[in-house]
């Protein structure tokens, strides 16, 4: 098991913005400074990745050979191509930290709304506003979506929690960002 230490990151993400709690992987953290690769955020690429098995070889979708062109992805996965054409490769790289809550601050519980539902199926939400004039359809609202709310320092609604259905390239992305704002 990796050694793994929590953080928290302010940031602005894809145009929100976002306090993000993660922990990061220290024996990924490592093999990437060792290797010289930082954040990869093409989503791309990671679709790609995703697709190869990380124990042995697997054949590359041909929808994605071409990104394995480049002599600089050997970084990111081994490739090997086949006297027949095909391409086959396994993947070097993992996520660099997981993401434990989007926490955002925002002065409206319907704005916080908004950028809480953009980052649904990333992590458990949490809206931090000033204050809530009537509590009774926010606690609602956000009880019904499993969005967190916390008024005035007050946890009025707990995170719903957060169970991930799979590994996506877009969450692996998110990831990749948050990595690159830590490691600046």
């Amino acid at each position: 098991m990796p050694k793994q230490r929590d953080h928290q990151l302010d940031a602005v993400i894809d145009g929100s913005a976002l306090l993000v709690s993660f922990t990061l992987d220290e024996d990924e953290h490592r093999r990437r400074r060792l290797s010289g690769v930082g954040a990869v955020t093409d989503e791309h690429l990671l679709a790609a990745l995703l697709g190869l098995p990380v124990d042995r070889l697997g054949r590359v979708e041909p929808r994605f050979s071409h990104l394995f062109d480049d002599p600089s992805t050997s970084a990111y996965a081994t490739v090997v191509d086949d006297p027949e054409g095909g391409r086959w490769a396994q993947r070097a790289l993992t996520a660099p930290l997981q993401i434990d809550q989007i926490d955002a601050h925002t002065d409206s519980w319907r704005h916080g709304l908004k950028i809480a539902h953009s980052w649904v199926g990333y992590a458990p939400r949490v809206i931090h506003v000033s204050r809530v004039a009537d509590q009774v359809l926010p606690c609602l609202e956000a009880s019904e979506y499993g969005i967190g709310l916390v008024a005035e320092e007050t946890v009025l609604v707990a995170p719903a929690e957060y169970r991930p259905r799979r590994w996506t390239a877009a969450r692996w992305r998110f990831a990749e960002l948050v990595y690159a704002r830590y490691l600046s």
